[in-house]
C-alpha cells in the first residue's frame, strides 16, 4: 500500500505523469479494450493490491474497509493511457472493465502465495 501511496503522490507532478503515461502507452498497443484495461492495471498495481480496493471505498459491514480507486491520481493516469489508445471508447466501458478487474482480484488471489 505504501508503494501505491508513493505513486499517488508522484502523479501530482506533471512531468512524472507524462513520463508515466508514455511508458505505459508503449506496452499496451495492438489489443482490444478489455486486454488494454487489464494490462494497464497489471503494470501499475499487483493483483494483491487490487484486492484491497473497490471503486468507491465505501465502508463494508463486518469486513475490512477497502480503499476507493475512483478519485485517485493513479486511476486518472491509467484512464488517460487507455483513452489515448482507444479513441472509440467512452469512459463507461473503461470504468466497467476496471470495476471487474478489481472486483475479481480477491477470488484470483485465493490460494496463491503472496
Amino acid at each position: 500500500m505504501a508503494a501505491f501511496d508513493f505513486l499517488e503522490a508522484k502523479l501530482k507532478d506533471l512531468s512524472f505523469k507524462i513520463a508515466f503515461v508514455r511508458e505505459r502507452n508503449k506496452k499496451l498497443g495492438g489489443m482490444d479494450l478489455k486486454d488494454a484495461v487489464i494490462t494497464a492495471w497489471h503494470f501499475v498495481i499487483s493483483i494483491y493490491l487490487r484486492a484491497k480496493f473497490n471503486w468507491l471505498g465505501n465502508p463494508r459491514a463486518g469486513k475490512e474497509t477497502k480503499r476507493g480507486l475512483e478519485s485517485t491520481n493513479v486511476k486518472k493516469a491509467v484512464f488517460g493511457v487507455i483513452e489515448q489508445l482507444s479513441s472509440y471508447t467512452n469512459n463507461y466501458d473503461v470504468i466497467k472493465l476496471t470495476k471487474n478487474a478489481i472486483r475479481h482480484a480477491p477470488q484470483t488471489t485465493k490460494g496463491r502465495a503472496n
